[in-house]
């Protein structure tokens, strides 16, 4: 019999994929005027939720199959992706190159979980070699001590940005993967949970007043290494806050399941970008574009409340859409071509 889905990390999904599309929405307005605090905010807990998620689901099984696994759900969404990207780019006349070794855009992620999974496992097998050296604890630092090592590399050594993603948010993952369900119960306590409202306002004060370390800042800042210690800190203290504020029971708005949205995220995580595209690439020479009259219109008017608002909006839109059983039925060939092929 298959064991039921736990309706709260379902829940964390959605919260986590709901920002994701949010925050490359914001990203798009940029051009248009909108300030970073919204996007800055987002960055805060978005990617570290989902890999803290991906740890946990890893919990309990095997070792090598997790790499077999991962490999199996993800290379073709992976090729997919970059095929359509490269195209994407090529139709709009921005110069890119299909390459195996440089994930384009959101395709990073998908390279993250079979890397991540990778890691899960060695880890695992060492483990198995000498309990009393790795361990939760060493695992946990030596993943700060890469994430820290990759954030130097990209600053000063050129790291590709998309493998500084998938190493800076290593610890997450680990973080997740140790993380056992009873600690839920604590974070259950009316006072965490007033405290973790405390803060989220104080991460949105942050974001307001100094730029998130992976945009311009980080290459302009001299103080670079505060920044970035800050910014870790603060993911930190929201992925604990919205542990805490995160409903443990299904959650529903309009007679819509959200949860059962939230089950279903590599969907509208892997086709929202090209939506994101069609209205960023095709929408190049938007000056042409009644949309983005509109979106300049509505950014003249309203500012940021106007296109903020604006973003939420298409971003609950495409996470619906995206996660329909048409769209699923139509896009599995590649989203999720062994589903239902068993890796032994």
């Amino acid at each position: 019999m298959e064991k039921p889905r736990d309706s709260y990390f379902d829940n964390l999904k959605f919260v986590a994929i709901l920002a994701i599309i949010f925050g490359h929405f914001e990203w798009l307005w940029m051009a248009h005027g909108i300030n970073e605090f919204p996007i800055n905010f987002v960055y805060f807990f978005h990617v570290p939720i989902m890999a803290f998620v991906a740890g946990q689901m890893s919990r309990g099984k095997a070792g090598w199959y997790l790499v077999k696994d991962s490999f199996a759900k993800y290379i073709v969404a992976f090729v997919v992706l970059q095929l359509l990207f490269n195209a994407y780019c090529f139709i709009g006349g921005f110069p890119k190159m299909i390459s195996a070794t440089q994930p384009l855009f959101t395709a990073w992620f998908l390279v993250a979980m079979i890397l991540w999974k990778t890691a899960i496992a060695v880890y695992n097998q060492l483990h198995k070699l000498s309990s009393r050296i790795v361990n939760p604890y060493s695992a946990i630092l030596l993943s700060v001590i890469i994430a820290a090592g990759a954030s130097l590399f990209r600053f000063y050594g050129g790291l590709q940005n998309s493998y500084y993603l998938v190493f800076h948010y290593l610890p997450f993952l680990f973080i997740g993967y140790f993380f056992k369900l009873e600690w839920l119960d604590k974070l259950n306590r009316k006072w965490i949970k007033v405290l973790s409202g405390f803060l989220i306002l104080l991460a949105m004060i942050c974001a307001t007043e100094f730029v998130f370390y992976r945009t311009k800042f980080m290459a302009e800042s001299s103080d670079y290494y505060s920044t970035a210690i800050i910014s870790f800190g603060l993911m930190l203290l929201m992925v604990s806050a919205v542990l805490a504020l995160t409903p443990k029971t299904k959650m529903t708005i309009f007679s819509i399941d959200l949860t059962s949205v939230g089950s279903r995220t590599v969907y509208p995580f892997i086709l929202h970008f090209p939506i994101v595209f069609w209205f960023d690439y095709f929408g190049a020479s938007y000056k042409d574009n009644s949309f983005f009259e509109f979106v300049d219109t509505l950014a003249r008017t309203s500012g940021n409340l106007g296109l903020t608002t604006l973003s939420l909006a298409l971003s609950i839109g495409i996470l619906w859409f995206t996660s329909t059983s048409t769209i699923r039925k139509l896009t599995r060939f590649f989203v999720e071509p062994f589903r239902n092929v068993v890796i032994k």
